[in-house]
């Protein structure tokens, strides 16, 4: 029993890890991400839905969609192309700067 409270206490912590990392994608909101519209063609209707308050997401070039934990960090370049260094947790990303 005490090896199984490690055991779970131990992927608890390593779960929590978060890695540096740099990702590219197009700044766009949550809902049109999710169906894989972004790009230079999408940013005027990223805008405008991000404006309306919509969560704000990455999309990469092969369609990952990746949340973004601090959103007024890229909320600027909405409908972009950027390059975002942060902390990636899974599929979600603590932004701590935009190029």
């Amino acid at each position: 029993m005490k090896k199984l409270a490690v055991v779970m206490v131990f992927a608890f912590v390593l779960s929590g890890l978060a890695v540096a990392a740099d990702v590219t994608g197009f700044v766009t909101d949550a809902a049109c991400g999710a169906k894989g519209r972004a790009g230079d063609g999408h940013a005027a209707c990223a805008k405008k839905c991000i404006e309306k308050g919509g969560d704000i997401v990455l999309v990469t070039d092969d369609k990952k969609v990746i949340k973004v934990h601090n959103p007024e960090s890229v909320k600027a370049k909405a409908g972009e192309k950027v390059t975002v260094s942060g902390k990636l947790d899974g599929d979600s990303i603590h932004v701590d700067s935009v190029k």
